[in-house]
């Protein structure tokens, strides 16, 4: 039992002071679609649709607003749109993230528009931002056509909800900003975002 003991225990010290270091989690790219490999707590999931990177046209898709309107994201051309899609509102990290860019000073900007999408039905998304106070900027459900996962790449097959992403689209409808999160539980880096948000609108 000793010699178990001083095993275990020289084995610890040799990873490193006797602690085991962190399991390194997976950065953001700036692509979506199948090639890009994600997971969520490491449990590994499969992106299906479009490959989209920084440059590319960015889609029209039809999406639904919480007040149940049809909403065609060319409806936004002209402006800086800064779109977050996020798998849930009601969750941690959704709600932290969306609660985050309500408070963003874009939200005021007339020639910025911040989107939030998920897969949350309309309905439930205007209950949460009641409950919420989300109030400033427009949440878009992609529930049940499910146009936008596909049209952008950003469909998780093994779950059918939205991988958490951040895209930013300039005035003439070019993608200019990607982050996909490649562990969904982790927030995104939403300043950068905005920081490109801000400059495209200056030029």
């Amino acid at each position: 039992m000793r010699r178990a003991t001083m095993m275990v225990l020289a084995g610890l010290a040799a990873v490193g002071g006797g602690c085991v270091p962190p399991r390194q989690m997976p950065g953001p790219v700036a692509r979506t679609g199948p090639d890009v490999e994600i997971s969520r707590w490491g449990r590994r999931l499969t992106l299906v649709g479009q490959s989209l990177a920084v440059g590319d046209a960015a889609p029209d898709v039809e999406l639904v607003s919480r007040r149940g309107d049809r909403v065609r994201l060319s409806a936004y051309r002209g402006k800086v749109v800064l779109l977050s899609v996020v798998p849930e509102l009601g969750t941690p990290v959704c709600d932290r993230t969306t609660a985050a860019l309500d408070r963003s000073g874009l939200v005021r900007r007339n020639d910025v528009a911040v989107l939030t999408v998920s897969m949350d039905p309309w309905l439930d998304q205007q209950r949460w931002c009641d409950a919420s106070g989300v109030m400033h900027h427009m949440t878009l459900s992609d529930y049940p056509d499910e146009r936008f996962g596909h049209t952008y790449g950003l469909l998780v097959k093994e779950t059918g909800y939205l991988a958490r992403s951040v895209l930013v689209i300039d005035r003439d409808g070019v993608i200019r900003y990607i982050e996909t999160q490649q562990e969904m539980s982790r927030m995104p880096d939403l300043a950068a975002a905005e920081a490109v948000a801000r400059r495209l609108a200056r030029e």
